[in-house]
């Protein structure tokens, strides 16, 4: 440990330009992470909006069809056990999570993505 130390003090005495490499690295890692907070954070109004969406269509009657397309991501299984527990009906979670949730393969062959290229008069459309 200390022959380790020794070195990295020779390495900064030779080489002293590579402090403020050493001193950027975690400045660097905390900017990724603030960022990451931040877009994570920009999710939550469309997350309340689904809530209530779930909330409201399932007020009167509970109809389980409605919870299918959130039971495949992690994030939006959150949104549909939020809008369980608010429902009263937080015992249902387990039984929609193995009903609706797919497996990752059969999720990811589930979601096709469509992309429509147009140049000049020509149209190319592209499943992926």
């Amino acid at each position: 440990m200390l022959a380790l130390l020794v070195a990295n003090l020779v390495f900064l005495t030779l080489f002293p330009d590579y402090l403020s490499l050493l001193i950027l690295i975690p400045i660097l890692a905390d900017l990724i992470v603030i960022n990451q907070t931040l877009i994570l954070l920009g999710t939550v109004p469309h997350k309340r909006k689904a809530i209530r969406r779930l909330v409201a269509s399932n007020r009167k009657h509970f109809r389980p069809e409605k919870f299918a397309e959130y039971m495949n991501a992690p994030c939006t299984r959150q949104v549909a056990k939020i809008a369980l527990e608010t429902l009263g009906e937080a015992h249902r979670f387990a039984s929609l999570k193995q009903q609706y949730q797919k497996t990752f393969f059969a999720a990811r062959k589930a979601q096709r993505v469509r992309i429509t290229f147009v140049k000049g008069d020509k149209t190319t459309i592209t499943e992926l």
